[in-house]
């Protein structure tokens, strides 16, 4: 079982949402995107895994 580690990481550009992560080892990762519209803060989930 992985431990609870978290990454805390914020936007490279102004126009595309692209993010630089360097994750700390392998292994299955749950991301949360956080974005604002019309003042209402929404959260997508995605996983990915590390190799």
């Amino acid at each position: 079982m992985g431990d609870l580690a978290f990454l805390h990481v914020h936007p490279t550009g102004d126009e595309d949402i692209a993010f630089e992560i360097t994750y700390p080892g392998p292994g299955t990762y749950r991301l949360f995107l956080q974005y604002s519209v019309e003042g209402l803060i929404r959260t997508a989930a995605f996983t990915t895994v590390a190799t």
